[in-house]
């Protein structure tokens, strides 16, 4: 697939393909005259005279794959991000989007999309796209707007960056976290190590995952870092003479050729930025070192987040979140495949896997619930009504997780990240 600037003649075809993408749209507002399909090829040549249109080629030149941009005062308005419906779903318009940025660099980035139209708001909040505001169009048609700072804009960046971290309890993390944990043993088998490596642990939380990795380098060093002073007072009991831990928040971190491995476990999905991400590990890494990475994935937690995004609509609640930034970024294969690949890594791996889980009890996933899952929801709610936002949730989500046998199910895809400077 070639993405390139489109030319006048290529507009008609971009208009029948507006057509087509947008047919989904229609059908979830049941009304054929929505704006995407009542664009003339006169409003579309007006567009292409004041900003950027990109397309997408397959391998026959056909497009199937467009967005247009323009920059006024500083901010790019991105709009009209389609893909051809059978070619959804490919990372596609990941690339594309991240194609339109890279031509308007440094500066603030703004779309808007319909509110029903989930998956497309999933998408933008994956890429570091912010909500910001919803206004009423119709009756029927309620957009929401979300913004994205380019790194470049500190000020902009940093707001958004301090409003995504979270304080959480080690302790009970500690005992919350089993089947995290059962996730990173995995990943730690796969590490083949030497016993003299220098490893970095992205997102540390209690520590537990670094000590067995510090054993396992006993000529070498781990340094564990973590945002939350919750969690490192945890961590910090186990350090030793080849263990430490710093509180630092990934976004920060400012090494350069220092590790031979960086390993992080469940932990980088809470991280908004991987660009960003990506770019200051590919530093930090000496030459010939690697990362070795597993988070949360698209499809992860289905039936948490239908609840807590039910709860947050709540009249009593909805005031609390007006603003609210979505805390995690769960990306598919395809998506992060387009963020990795312009790094400048080489034998670059990456695996979805599928880890729906059964907690044993409705214990066992309250645990979950409350360290970390509702942490986000709850630092917005007032002290006041914290605990019944809490209770609520839990009680929605045992009704719609709770089997027959006493067991409550929940969907837990993975994406496990491996590659070498």
């Amino acid at each position: 697939m070639i993405i390139e600037k489109a030319e006048k003649e290529d507009l008609h075809k971009i208009l029948d393909l507006q057509y087509l993408a947008y047919q989904s749209e229609a059908k979830l507002f049941n009304n054929s005259n929505i704006p995407p399909l009542k664009q003339t090829l006169s409003d579309l040549k007006n567009e292409y005279q004041k900003g950027l249109i990109l397309k997408a080629l397959d391998e026959n030149n056909v497009i199937i794959g467009s967005v247009r941009a323009y920059s006024d005062n500083g901010t790019v308005y991105i709009g009209k991000l389609m893909v051809h419906p059978e070619k959804q779903r490919q990372g596609i318009g990941t690339k594309l989007l991240l194609e339109i940025e890279k031509a308007y660099p440094g500066q603030r980035y703004e779309l808007f999309t319909s509110t029903k139209s989930k998956k497309n708001i999933m998408l933008y909040e994956q890429l570091g796209y912010k909500i910001f505001d919803e206004k009423q169009i119709t009756n029927e048609l309620r957009f929401v707007y979300l913004e994205k700072c380019k790194t470049g804009n500190r000020d902009c960046w940093r707001k958004n960056r301090e409003m995504a971290v979270y304080e959480f309890d080690g302790e009970k993390y500690k005992q919350a976290s089993k089947h995290q944990k059962e996730w990173g043993n995995n990943l730690i088998s796969q590490l083949h190590l030497c016993g003299n490596e220098v490893v970095l642990d992205l997102g540390c939380g209690d520590g537990v995952l670094s000590e067995q990795i510090a054993k396992l380098v006993p000529q070498g060093k781990v340094i564990g870092i973590d945002a939350s002073y919750g969690m490192l007072q945890t961590a910090k009991k186990l350090e030793c003479d080849n263990l430490s831990f710093v509180q630092i928040d990934i976004n920060d971190m400012d090494f350069s050729d220092e590790f031979d491995i960086i390993f992080s476990n469940a932990a980088l999905h809470w991280v908004l930025n991987h660009s960003l991400l990506l770019n200051h590990s590919f530093r930090a890494l000496k030459q010939g070192g690697s990362i070795h990475w597993n988070f949360a994935g698209d499809g992860t937690c289905a039936a948490f987040y239908d609840v807590v995004r039910m709860k947050m609509r709540d009249k009593q609640y909805a005031p609390y979140f007006n603003g609210f930034i979505w805390p995690w970024f769960m990306p598919s294969k395809e998506q992060y495949k387009a963020l990795i690949e312009p790094v400048g890594f080489s034998k670059i791996e990456i695996v979805e896997e599928n880890k729906d889980r059964y907690f044993s009890d409705t214990g066992e996933m309250i645990k979950w619930i409350d360290q970390p899952s509702i942490v986000p929801f709850i630092k917005c709610i007032p002290d006041n009504m914290k605990e019944s936002f809490r209770r609520e949730v839990i009680q929605l989500m045992v009704e719609k997780t709770k089997q027959k046998d006493g067991t409550c199910f929940e969907t837990f895809r993975r994406i496990n990240v491996t590659a070498i400077k």
